[in-house]
């Protein structure tokens, strides 16, 4: 709770995105779009936008929110029009008091937006649309992925002074996410009700473990002066308050609106189940070359080429665990192409002219 009147007055300065702790947070070790080991591809990523942070809300001017010199204060996700029909409904965040978790829903919103499109074009595998539906993610009567913003609220550490994104973000990658319908707002609640730790069951926290098995979430850095590859010409924004020009939860910004100087990307990725049930974060196809020492990855866009990897240690680096019997296999050299090679103890590999396929291969842990 804030301790004295400086301490309020500066939350009250502040709409739920906590700028010092977000900076804090960061680190060299953070995957960034373009750089190495990362993932950056994911069903859902048509309809991908950005999740990011700005200033809420300089008054608008024909419908459009104009730059404005105050600080950064407030975290939504730039979407493009195009896929508002997989966007969720949309949840305010304040009941008696404001929640100050923006930070939290903003990726959650991203988030759902992907499982929706992933979901409605039926690129879920049966096995995860039947857990989803069983375990109450997809609202029958709207038939879309609803999700906890309070669950991944409170598990990130969301203060009065609000929370980073990064927070809020490694929470749904190592919490899971929990359906609405088990953990949902409620408008009655204070501050202090709604972040109550107490709200969070056991039950919660296996399910979200659960979930885990099923899709695997990623994330990645990205600057700002590549947001306008993701967005239309016309920036608008899915807000967790409602607009009061077009009473809905979808903003139109001013092309120099003023952004945080980057923003993440999220990616949306099935798991696969092996013939124990048990979770394998990728899909990989090693051999053994006839008469080589060399061990060959399976491109996964073009099934007919092939990836020399330089021993067991890289191979671990980019997939797990050796398989303890490998097929020897004659694969004709015009087949294999650019090597994998391990360049630090840190797991990080250097891919050559590998393009997505790397980045297939690697799951964040």
């Amino acid at each position: 709770m804030a301790k004295n009147l400086k301490d309020r007055e500066q939350i009250k300065k502040n709409i739920g995105f906590d700028l010092e702790r977000e900076l804090v947070e960061q680190s060299d070790k953070d995957w960034k779009v373009g750089g190495i080991g990362e993932v950056t591809s994911g069903l859902g990523d048509p309809v991908k936008g950005v999740v990011t942070a700005g200033y809420a809300w300089p008054n608008p001017v024909n419908g459009i929110y104009q730059k404005v010199s105050y600080s950064i204060n407030h975290a939504f996700n730039l979407i493009r029009k195009l896929f508002w029909e997989y966007l969720p409904l949309g949840q305010v965040q304040r009941g008696k008091e404001d929640w100050m978790n923006c930070a939290t829903n903003a990726p959650l919103n991203e988030d759902e937006k992907h499982h929706n499109y992933i979901y409605r074009n039926s690129l879920f595998p049966e096995i995860t649309v039947k857990f989803l539906k069983e375990k109450g993610y997809i609202n029958p009567e709207t038939d879309k992925i609803e999700l906890s913003n309070a669950f991944n609220s409170i598990r990130s550490g969301t203060t009065e002074s609000g929370n980073s994104l990064k927070s809020p973000l490694e929470s749904i990658r190592n919490d899971g996410v929990i359906p609405l319908s088990m953990l949902s707002d409620d408008q009655s609640m204070t501050w202090e009700q709604y972040h109550n730790p107490k709200r969070i069951t056991q039950e919660m926290i296996d399910l979200g473990q659960e979930y885990k098995k099923y899709i695997q979430f990623n994330y990645s850095q990205i600057s700002k002066s590549d947001f306008g590859k993701y967005l239309d010409f016309k920036w608008n924004d899915f807000d967790s308050y409602v607009d009061p020009v077009d009473g809905d939860y979808v903003k139109q910004l001013a092309p120099d609106y003023n952004f945080l100087s980057y923003g993440y990307l999220i990616f949306i990725n099935n798991l696969k189940k092996n013939e124990e049930g048990e979770n394998m974060i990728i899909e990989v196809e090693v051999k053994k070359q006839k008469n080589t020492p060399n061990y060959l990855l399976r491109d996964k866009k073009d099934p007919s080429i092939w990836h020399r990897i330089g021993d067991e240690n890289t191979y671990n680096a980019i997939a797990g665990e050796f398989p303890p019997n490998i097929e020897e296999t004659e694969i004709a050299q015009e087949n294999i192409s650019s090597p994998v090679y391990l360049i630090s103890s840190f797991w990080k590999v250097l891919a050559l002219a590998l393009g997505d396929f790397l980045t297939k291969l690697k799951g964040r842990k």
